[in-house]
């Protein structure tokens, strides 16, 4: 009996070795995670301040800070939420998280940052513009690829899709936006005619370069917004 209870304690070791340090792996990459953040929040905060935006750290399980919430980010996998919200006139930027997968073992969770701009009513229609490398993009119902092509480069790096004509969608995409996004391949930018959202996938937006990135989501966003219609008086 003595050797039996030696040997299974002999097994048991490296069992409690095991989840100890796994323990401490888990519990060193939550303490890295909660620092990081409250870096994050103290930045953004400073920034806001700096600007005369709001911000809010509180956690948002529905994005109603926008409108209606309905553009396809927000209607992926499961559990979104968004946190960390700067806002300004006509203006939010924000760090989204949502999970794929059903079991939580097998989840996992996709990160980043977008910039939604208020769109005026009418000015756009819905739309949603992902990189072509990707092999299972997310669109509105109904919808259908819109081809560019006259813009070789652009239409090789993106592909566009919409539930409306081609002939609705396409003067708005002048030159000088489809020359901005040509520059850089990995842009995200979602359209429900009410708000327009621009983001890049693979986690969030680092704070070191937080503001360059606002700069160029605005910069896109005045490409694009430079054809709309102008406002009935």
């Amino acid at each position: 009996m003595e050797i039996l209870d030696t040997l299974i304690g002999i097994v048991k070791a490296p069992l409690f070795i095991f989840l100890g340090a796994g323990a401490l792996a888990v519990g060193a990459r939550v303490y890295f995670d909660s620092r990081k953040n409250r870096e994050r929040v103290k930045f953004l905060l400073a920034l806001a301040n700096g600007k005369g935006w709001q911000f809010s750290s509180k956690e948002f399980h529905r994005v109603d800070f926008l409108t209606d919430g309905k553009l396809p980010l927000f209607n992926a996998g499961h559990s979104g939420r968004a946190h960390n919200v700067l806002s300004a006139e006509g203006m939010h930027a924000f760090d989204y998280v949502y999970g794929v997968g059903t079991a939580a073992r097998y989840s996992k969770m996709y990160c980043q940052t977008p910039v939604a701009f208020s769109v005026p009513d009418g000015a756009l229609v819905s739309f949603v513009l992902s990189p072509r490398r990707l092999k299972t993009p997310v669109y509105f119902a109904g919808s259908r690829e819109i081809r560019f092509e006259e813009y070789p480069v652009f239409s090789e790096a993106y592909r566009i899709a919409s539930p409306r004509a081609a002939g609705e969608l396409k003067p708005v995409f002048s030159g000088d936006f489809i020359r901005l996004l040509e520059t850089e391949k990995d842009w995200h930018i979602q359209s429900d005619g009410k708000n327009v959202l621009f983001f890049k996938t693979g986690g969030y937006i680092e704070i070191c370069d937080y503001e360059n990135y606002l700069v160029s989501c605005r910069a896109l966003f005045d490409a694009l917004s430079a054809n709309f219609p102008p406002r009935q008086a």
